[in-house]
């Protein structure tokens, strides 16, 4: 999901066309899939002269660690760190902001994994920008 302020104007659900080995690299290969269209919106955004730089959030700290700390790849992610060089040099170069959210606040779960009862309502009511009849 791609929002703007507390506006979606982006969201797409698809299954990933590889396959991954471990959490890790599953969250890889999603940031390198949203990049493209976080990227267009940034390009977009400054000809607007509305731009920030755009941040990204990850609830598997270990992606994050990988991403921003440099961490060595060990013998089972080795192959990462070819494919997914380019995270790394963007947020090293400060163009993209990687940060830490919690799962329960990611709300692009809604869209990836089955959500029940008050989790579920309270993604949805995230989703549509109203609060309103949450308790």
């Amino acid at each position: 999901m791609i929002l703007l302020g507390n506006n979606l104007i982006r969201a797409r659900s698809v299954k990933q066309r590889l396959v991954s080995k471990s959490s890790s690299e599953s969250e890889l290969i999603a940031i390198d899939d949203a990049l493209n269209s976080v990227i267009e919106i940034s390009n977009l955004c400054k000809e607007l002269n509305i731009y920030n730089v755009p941040t990204l959030y990850q609830d598997n700290l270990s992606t994050i660690q990988m991403i921003k700390n440099g961490k060595q790849f060990d013998g089972r992610s080795s192959h990462i760190r070819k494919r997914y060089y380019y995270i790394k040099e963007l947020v090293s170069n400060k163009e993209i902001n990687l940060e830490h959210m919690p799962t329960e606040f990611m709300k692009a779960d809604i869209l990836t994994k089955p959500l029940t009862g008050y989790l579920f309502k309270k993604m949805k009511q995230w989703i549509l920008n109203n609060e309103e009849g949450i308790d």
